[in-house]
């Protein structure tokens, strides 16, 4: 796996005659294009970090593994440590997937935004390691500000949840109309004070009664 890069020739060679030219930006222009085609080659071990775009599914964590050869391999040892942003360290294991050769799998829950960090350690079967480390941001707090457009299923959720319902806007003036025919429930709030109620009184009776009766009965004063 590599970079392609199409370079059109039409007056690259117009470039190159300039021979007593002092300007070194053909060379440069080289040099940066076989920089960018070289660079960020995929090595034996790749880490992948997917965040949910809703947050509930968790960050799903795929290490890709290679051997020596490039070959996938699905017999190695993958093993997680995870740094939350309470700097405190968790350490997971990814299993293999299945209809997937070389792809090792976790899926990592968690309600705390901020920064993680993630390194992954792969063991071979001959007691080799090597290691790769990433990282990602948990944000849920910005879902809601990905798309500017009203999600109307989750809307039709809480509004079923809620006993309510969603109003489309070409329907507002019918909705209106109809509130005078609607049952609307009425909350009304009331103050009673303790002292109001009779068997506050009784009880204090009770009470008083009840010690006459004891001093009577012990000869107390």
């Amino acid at each position: 796996m590599g970079r392609v890069s199409a370079i059109m020739i039409g007056d690259l060679w117009r470039w190159r005659l300039k021979e007593d030219s002092t300007d070194p930006q053909l060379n440069k222009a080289w040099r940066q294009l076989l920089r960018w085609m070289t660079t960020d080659a995929l090595e034996p071990v790749n880490l992948q970090i997917e965040e949910n775009a809703a947050g509930s599914a968790g960050t799903r964590i795929q290490v890709h593994v290679r051997d020596e050869k490039f070959q996938k391999r699905s017999d190695y040892q993958v093993e997680l440590e995870i740094t939350t942003p309470e700097k405190e360290t968790l350490k997971l294991n990814a299993e293999p997937v299945a209809d997937q050769p070389g792809v090792y799998q976790s899926v990592y829950l968690t309600d705390l935004p901020g920064g993680y960090s993630i390194s992954a350690r792969v063991t071979t079967p001959d007691s080799k390691t090597s290691t790769t480390a990433g990282g990602w941001v948990h944000a849920p707090e910005v879902v809601e500000f990905r798309s500017v457009n009203p999600d109307l299923s989750l809307l039709k959720q809480l509004a079923t949840a809620s006993k309510g319902e969603v109003i489309p806007a070409t329907q507002l003036s019918r909705f209106v109309r109809s509130l005078d025919q609607r049952e609307i429930p009425v909350t009304e709030e009331s103050i009673s004070p303790l002292w109001h109620h009779p068997w506050v009184l009784l009880l204090v009776l009770g009470c008083l009664f009840g010690e006459w009766s004891l001093r009577r009965w012990k000869g107390l004063p």
